[in-house]
Formats: structure tokens, sequence, C-alpha cells
């Protein structure tokens, strides 16, 4: 799968790239400004073709693959949960209407849509691991980790552990009504630090619009009262996720 993705991509970025050039030779282009971050450093000859198409599949991949599976995983969550539905209903009704798209205004508003972003996250971490080398001896639960052994951090235990109440229940009010109780570092889906995902804030700002705008139009239900969940690039579902929308 991996190395078809990659033969794809490169027959991509290759008419893209000759396209790109062809126009720069024409001078139909203004380089400095008209192009995006691959194409500027593929300009400039801070990448190879090579590596040009390795980051545009881990872009592509990253930026699409992610925010799909944890949209899915929210959408099953809801329809699952009518009263959070008609909650968010309300929400959106009161703060949008009934058919308009949301402002960014609004959706600083939509405290519930973001909620249950964020606790889709917690349960559903598209990111199951994460590693870090350590840089010095440290000592943690009097376990002692010399310098530079490399660390395995499972996200998808740490995010249901004792920091939250009825952790394996989906409960979004938790991000508002017991804020305080809860580490800031408790759930971190999308890492901290100047490692943290570069695609965060895109990533949030589509699921928000996406569950405003699905709440206005749809009420979502579903007999599946779970789904088995398996890691492959990202954690996704292990099975076919059925959800009426009416």
């Amino acid at each position: 799968k991996a190395q078809h993705i990659y033969n794809h991509g490169e027959q991509l970025l290759r008419n893209h790239y000759d396209n790109i050039v062809s126009e720069i030779e024409k001078g139909t282009v203004d380089e400095t400004v008209a192009v995006g971050l691959l194409d500027q450093w593929l300009i400039e000859g801070k990448l190879s073709k090579e590596e040009a198409i390795t980051q545009a599949c881990v872009m592509l991949g990253v930026g699409m693959d992610t925010t799909g599976v944890t949209a899915t995983f929210m959408l099953h969550e809801l329809a699952k949960n009518p009263q959070i539905q008609d909650a968010l209903h309300k929400e959106v009704m009161e703060v949008v209407g009934p058919t308009s798209p949301p402002t960014a205004e609004q959706l600083q508003k939509l405290h519930l849509v973001r909620n249950c972003v964020r606790e889709t996250l917690r349960l559903y971490p598209v990111g199951t691991i994460t590693f870090r080398t350590f840089t010095e001896d440290t000592v943690i639960d009097g376990y002692k980790i010399p310098a530079g052994v490399l660390c395995a951090i499972p996200f998808i235990g740490k995010f249901k552990d004792k920091h939250f109440l009825n952790p394996e229940q989906f409960d979004p009010n938790r991000w508002s009504a017991d804020l305080e109780s809860i580490h800031p570092f408790a759930s971190l889906p999308f890492g901290h630090g100047p490692r943290m995902c570069y695609g965060r804030r895109i990533a949030e700002l589509e699921l928000h619009v996406l569950l405003t705008r699905i709440v206005q139009r749809f009420r979502l239900s579903t007999d599946q009262t779970g789904l088995k969940i398996k890691q492959s690039a990202v954690l996704e579902p292990d099975e076919p996720v059925i959800i009426r929308m009416q």
C-alpha cells in the first residue's frame, strides 16, 4: 500500500513539477508568491524530487486520513448518544441557525461542538504512540531510564487513565464542567511543544465545521454499541461503521 501511494504520488508530482518549471520559464508565475511550500522548496533546490514526493505523501495521508477517521469515530459516538445530539442541535440553532455555515466568530461560541471534537480525540487518538529519547538519566515512578534510551509513550492508554472520571464514557461535558480537575497534559492528541502536529488548527477547524453542518440537517442513529478498532497507519475502525442519517 505504501509503495502504491508513493508511485502514484511520484507521477502526480512529476507532472506538477514540469508544469511549474514551464510556467517559470515562460514568466507566467511568480515563484516567490504564487506557488506552494513544496513548490518553493523544489524551485530553490532545498528538496530533491524524492524528498518532495515523500513529504507530499505524508501531507496527503496525515491531512486526510487522520481527520476522516476522527470524524467517523465522532459521528459514531454521537449516533449512540441522542441526548448529546439534542444539546448540540440546540446550541447550533441558537448560535448559527438552521441553514447558514458558521462564521469564525460563531465557532468560538460553539462550546459543546468543540468539546465533542476534543472528547473524540481523547477516546480515539489518531496517533496512538509517540517516541522520545532521554537526554539525561531520569527516574520515573522508581524506574531509572538512562540517557540515550528511546521510549515509546502510548497515548491510547494514557488518555483513559486515572485523570478522567469514567474514562471509557463519551462525555464532552467533562471539558467544561470539570476542566480544573483535569491535568493540562492528560490529553495531548496532537502532541506538545515544537514537534506538535502543525496541522492541528486546520484539522480542528474542519471537524468543528463538519459537525456543525451535520447537526443542522441530520439526526444520527446506530445499532452499533461499540466498534472494533485497529492500529494501522492511524487508529481506525476494524469493521464497517453503520450510521443512519435522517
